[in-house]
């Protein structure tokens, strides 16, 4: 209970965020093998970190449970795919980020383009199908069983609080990619 409570105020906006200078490269790296531990046997991680990123401004355990959950629902999203169980990427980069690239974020896409740090999460899954994709980011909404679905909810919470972008793209059947966008620290 007070874990869903917990994730309840981060969507909402009401956790405060601390506010340290992050290497996001290097803070998915340290939690690689918990990563690792949240996708079935068969699937398979793999990290793209970019080196020397400059640090983004923001609460590193909230941005690592941002990370945590995309990689949580791409593997259930290749649970259900024939052959060798799928692959999952994370990758990070530095990015300069065009108008047209922001006019499709779910949240975050009225801020001026321009330099930002990229965390991108991609599988070969299932994709979203067209009746799912606009409510993935609703609190309780899943495809999954009862007791799901608050994991997009508290990635938007996150990046709400972190002046963040997000945007995504997935066709059923092609698997799905999200990208988040994070202004890098002054």
């Amino acid at each position: 209970a007070a874990d869903l409570v917990k994730q309840m105020l981060i969507y909402a906006g009401r956790t405060p965020a601390a506010a340290v200078p992050i290497d996001v490269s290097k803070l998915i790296a340290e939690g690689e093998a918990v990563l690792r531990s949240s996708l079935s046997d068969g699937v398979r991680l793999t990290l793209d970190l970019a080196a020397e990123l400059p640090p983004v401004h923001g609460d590193p355990s909230q941005l690592y449970q941002t990370v945590a959950n995309l990689v949580d629902n791409a593997g259930e999203a290749l649970e259900e795919v024939d052959g060798d169980g799928g692959h999952v990427q994370v990758r990070t980069r530095a990015v300069t980020v065009s108008e047209e690239e922001f006019a499709r974020a779910v949240i975050g896409g009225d801020q001026p383009p321009g330099e930002r740090i990229l965390i991108e999460v991609s599988d070969n899954g299932r994709g979203i199908d067209g009746d799912s994709v606009g409510r993935i980011f609703e609190p309780f909404f899943s495809t999954k069983f009862t007791g799901r679905g608050l994991g997009l909810a508290v990635v938007l919470g996150v990046l709400r609080q972190h002046n963040g972008v997000l945007a995504f793209e997935s066709a059923t059947g092609a698997g799905s990619i999200f990208r988040i966008w994070l202004p890098p620290a002054e």
